[in-house]
């Protein structure tokens, strides 16, 4: 397919850097090349995404993650070398496991979801 690995936030995907990937338990950072999206549609894809995955150069999904959140935390670098003389724009994406109220807000949503689809009246706590 290609000889670069891709990351996928959502449905978009972006090439990796070699080594673009940082990423522990907890969280960490991703480093991919900007392409030709606009900066302000690639931060809102990262606010709504609910998975990560790395694609390999075959178009294989390497890994998956759906624990983490964008951390709101995204720098971009004009002048990334690639090597041999390339520069390109990367642009470098922090991500965290969420926090409680995070969780709480998900678990709750899931909840008004099954209640509609169930047809019960379930009261759901609000915050």
């Amino acid at each position: 397919m290609s000889d670069i690995e891709k990351i996928q936030f959502g449905d978009q995907a972006f090439d990796l850097v070699a080594g673009g990937v940082n990423l522990g338990d907890d969280g960490g950072l991703i480093t991919f090349q900007r392409g030709t999206a606009s900066f302000d549609d690639i931060e809102q894809n990262l606010q709504n995404n609910g998975a990560i995955r790395q694609i390999n150069t075959s178009g294989e999904i390497d890994w998956s993650r759906t624990d983490l959140v964008f951390d709101g935390i995204i720098t971009q670098n004009p002048n990334y070398d690639m090597g041999s003389g390339t520069k390109v724009t990367v642009l470098i994406a922090k991500f965290r496991l969420p926090d409680t109220r995070e969780q709480l807000k998900d678990t709750e949503a899931k909840v008004a979801y099954l209640s509609m689809m169930l047809d019960v009246d379930m009261e759901v706590m609000a915050l």
